[in-house]
């Protein structure tokens, strides 16, 4: 795995961000929370598995995308899927249960 700090560093505007620690490690990626100015990210980075995987980033790209137009999700900060880099504005909140799926107001 590549350096978290390097690639947060290589993205233009976030040279001086930094890693504030991992928040995931899965089987096809890895996500490090990031701090720039007061503001929070995450940054996903891929793992080889991935591709392996067949994992489609250049569709998940226009997902993301088509989200942020619509207004139902936060748009991408950077997003190069050939590299298997993502980093968004991070959002607070908790997964959710089975038993939140359970509530019909949260549907």
């Amino acid at each position: 795995m590549n350096d978290p700090q390097a690639i947060l560093a290589s993205i233009p505007g976030f040279e001086t961000a930094r890693i504030s620690g991992r928040r995931s490690d899965g089987p096809t990626n890895e996500s490090w929370g990031v701090e720039r100015g007061g503001e929070r990210f995450v940054l996903r980075l891929d793992k080889p598995e991935a591709a392996r995987l067949g994992l489609d980033r250049a569709s998940e790209k226009d997902v993301c995308e088509a989200l942020a137009d619509a207004g139902l999700a936060p748009r991408p900060v950077h997003f190069d899927a050939e590299a298997g880099v993502y980093l968004r504005p991070y959002l607070p909140g908790r997964s959710w249960t089975p038993r939140d799926l359970e509530q019909k107001e949260n549907l």
